[in-house]
């Protein structure tokens, strides 16, 4: 069997016998072809707003005979009417009735042992089976059936099952005396019982519904990336979808783009966010569709961080206004302009000057409400899943969206939410993400709020003013990270070039990153470091104003326990008792007359970046700061007596030696303006941890992750930051250094699950992890780090 395109071919090898034929030939394929597109692009044209006629009221018991909507609308020589169901499928089991009036006269019988509401004049039947047919009335007096098939029309249908919605094509000019203002009205019927199950209208091709329902996409915990592995994972991860598929943010931000549906990213703006995208090279990506009002980027405010009074500067507002004003300041360095829109996970105690509108979450459905000049939009947090697996919306979500439709009021403050934490929803899976976004495009009755909507509903909404009740309720909906709040009073004066206080408000904002899906003991394991804010104001004071100290009587942290803290004009550090562990090391390079500027930081604990690393089934959470099985608190303690007792037996200002209980081991500390020393004496074979943490707050700095370098020296190895800060570390023992830095060039690609990753792709940013192992032929071990 061959095509008109074979024949065509074989009349060319006879042209010079056959022209006409030929051409006859040439010209019937050429017409076919053009019909066959011509009916496609009918398929694939977008329906708009002004094609919708109504939406239905009612719903069926059974989703699968319930008409949602309908439609109507010219194109070329045809109309065609569309049906939106709520569910349609493959083995759908009703016929569908389409009576059209359009001149006086006419019939109200249908088949189907019913009446219609018009006199019509034309009837459209689709069975299940077969070919549409159309109908005509009977003349007056016939004798026989009361309706007659027209043979000179023959409807067309479309399906998509995925959007469920149905067309029905026709050509306007076989229509009696058609015109624009016709009436039409829709019924299914049962084909086994022939009754009808569902209706809609009557309508007329002219009218227009005057609501569309406003539809938010909000997303939270869009991309809590503390590591490279958890940026690669959050981005474009293998298997970590609810239900194993591929999953993250790129999928999301790909379907946005592809649908043209916007989308607000609640946190996006949060500072490790913006700096593991920028760590990524996906940066420009995000300020491209920011630019071009795709995604919406709310300012950012952890909502713990913003009610905390456990901390007092100069004042019980300083701290919160400073971490605000940061975090704005870390976004405009990133490309990120500042907005009218605050996201807090949190509703703050206390309100902000500036905002048109505040996002928060909420356990329960509460409308949006007015306090002071602001909107505040709660936001469910406990939704259901929306989408269906490797599908679009889930049927119930769709009976959401049209429940919500039916309820929408003149005013703009009606609106229906979909999102969720992203990584515990599909929408961070393509086909998913594609297909929901594609259901929202093709249902114009449903209206993606952009941003410009945001602030027309601001203003032209009317709202409830927020009462005591709501703002306590809201305010409280998370639990403290401390019961007993730690009291730190000090003065600091100035922060702006502080570098400590930049590292202080590190280690306390990392005590309330999202960790989805967040185990219920988060919040006790997290307690075990909220202290350790304590030592970095006590480094603070020590940046603003320097001064010598050798005392072991300080309890930095307010935990009971005292700590070790030797301070110089050239380092400052504290130690820990157990396990004599260095917990944070300050230098100073230079002696300038800019103190500040010339001050660095060396060690520090993963706390401070990240508290929740190793298996929740592995917490100890009555264990200190031992508690987080994943974490490397401090530098300097070894893999066999990590938490025993050390007791300090001589101390000054540039040096300290700990003697274990029994006097077996002896560990002492000796700083110098160029380097530290570091001996174990009477070791046995064991490894030393030492986390390097250099300068961190430089990656709140677009190309911060190209600054860092690390390379083997003669001796041992480098780590550096270029043009600022390089430490070597040496030793008597075998050296090892794994970089936050040593996958970088692996990042451009999609999580392979079946490539093994260095050990510093899941060290936290921006940490290299040093690891000196004893060599069995001594008896002691020497440490050295110079830093230059």
């Amino acid at each position: 069997m061959y095509s008109l395109l074979d024949d065509i071919k074989i009349q060319l090898g006879n042209f010079s016998r056959h022209p006409v034929r030929l051409f006859f030939s040439i010209l019937i394929y050429l017409l076919l072809t053009a019909c066959q597109i011509s009916i496609s692009d009918h398929n694939r044209t977008m329906w708009v707003y002004t094609d919708l006629r109504t939406v239905s009221a009612d719903f069926s018991k059974d989703p699968f005979n319930d008409i949602v909507a309908a439609y109507t609308r010219e194109s070329g020589s045809d109309i065609q009417i569309r049906l939106d169901f709520l569910d349609i499928s493959r083995d759908f089991h009703s016929e569908i009735y389409i009576a059209l009036d359009t001149q006086p006269g006419g019939t109200s019988y249908l088949p189907p042992a019913a009446e219609s509401q018009l006199e019509w004049d034309t009837l459209i039947r689709v069975p299940v089976n077969g070919s549409p047919v159309a109908y005509t009335p009977a003349p007056p007096g016939a004798i026989g059936d009361r309706i007659n098939i027209r043979e000179d029309l023959t409807p067309r249908v479309y399906r998509d099952l995925q959007n469920d919605y149905l067309i029905v094509s026709l050509n306007k000019f076989f229509l009696p005396q058609y015109s624009q203002n016709f009436q039409a009205e829709i019924f299914l019927a049962d084909i086994l019982g022939g009754q009808i199950i569902d209706t809609i209208g009557p309508f007329r091709f002219d009218d227009s519904p005057n609501y569309r329902l406003p539809v938010l996409l909000a997303f939270w915990n869009v991309f809590p990336a503390y590591t490279p592995a958890q940026a690669l994972r959050r981005w474009d991860g293998a298997h970590t979808g609810p239900l194993g598929e591929r999953h993250g943010l790129k999928m999301l931000l790909d379907s946005i783009k592809q649908n043209n549906i916007p989308a607000t990213l609640l946190d996006l703006q949060a500072p490790y966010s913006l700096s593991a995208l920028d760590y990524l090279g996906h940066l420009q990506f995000i300020q491209q569709l920011a630019a071009e009002q795709l995604i919406i980027l709310p300012d950012y405010l952890p909502g713990n961080i913003s009610n905390t009074n456990e901390i007092d500067f100069t004042g019980p507002e300083f701290f919160k206004q400073w971490v605000r004003e940061r975090y704005r300041k870390i976004s405009q360095g990133f490309g990120i302009s500042p907005s009218s829109l605050l996201f807090s996970s949190q509703l703050i105690s206390y309100q902000p000057s500036g905002y048109q509108m505040i996002f928060t979450l909420s356990p329960v459905n509460i409308p949006p409400f007015q306090w002071g000049n602001a909107i505040v939009i709660p936001i469910h947090s406990k939704s259901q899943e929306q989408l269906a697996p490797n599908q679009g919306f889930s049927l119930a979500t769709r009976k959401e969206l049209l429940n919500s439709y039916h309820k929408g009021t003149t005013y703009n403050s009606n609106f229906y939410i979909l999102g969720g934490s992203l990584p515990e929803t599909n929408w961070g899976d393509p086909e998913s993400a594609n297909a929901a976004m594609q259901y929202l495009t093709n249902h114009p009755w449903l209206k993606p709020i952009t941003l410009y909507d945001l602030m027309a509903m601001r203003k032209g909404g009317i709202y409830t003013h927020a009462s005591n009740t709501i703002l306590n309720d809201l305010s409280s909906v998370f639990d403290s990270p401390s019961e007993e709040p730690t009291q730190f009073k000090f003065s600091i004066k100035d922060s702006a070039d502080n570098p400590v206080l930049s590292a202080a408000f590190q280690a306390y904002s990392s005590l309330f990153f999202p960790l989805p899906p967040e185990p219920d003991q988060l919040i006790a394991l997290r307690n075990n470091y909220f202290n350790q804010i304590g030592h970095f104001l006590h480094a603070a004071q020590w940046a603003e104003q320097p001064f010598s100290l050798s005392s072991c009587e300080l309890d930095t942290d307010n935990d009971g326990q005292n700590e070790c803290v030797l301070a110089s004009t050239h380092h400052y550090a504290i130690f820990e008792n157990t396990g004599a562990r260095l917990i944070l090391l300050f230098i100073r390079l230079k002696d300038a007359e800019d103190w500040k500027s010339e001050i660095h930081q060396l060690i520090g604990p993963t706390s401070q970046f990240f508290v929740g690393f190793g298996d929740p089934s592995m917490w100890q959470i009555d264990s200190g700061e031992s508690a987080d099985t994943g974490g490397t608190h401090g530098a300097f303690f070894d893999s066999t007596n990590t938490w025993d007792q050390y007791t300090p037996t001589h101390i000054s200002p540039d040096q300290i030696t700990f003697s274990s209980v029994d006097k077996s081991t002896d560990k002492s500390f000796t700083f110098n303006q160029k380097h530290m020393v570091i001996e174990y004496t009477d070791v046995q074979p064991m490894t030393v941890n030492i986390p390097l943490v250099l300068d961190p707050w430089i990656r709140f700095y677009t190309d911060w992750g190209a600054r860092y370098y690390a390379h083997q020296s003669l001796r041992g190895w480098i780590w550096g930051i270029n043009e600022s800060l390089e430490v070597e570390i040496t030793s008597n023992g075998k050296v090892n250094l794994f970089p936050f830095t040593s996958s970088q060039q692996t990042l451009n690609q999609r999580e392979n699950p079946n490539f093994e990753y260095p050990p510093g792709h899941f060290l936290p940013f921006p940490i290299a992890l040093a690891e000196v192992h004893t060599n069995s032929d001594s008896d002691s071990l020497v440490i050295r780090l110079e830093y230059r």
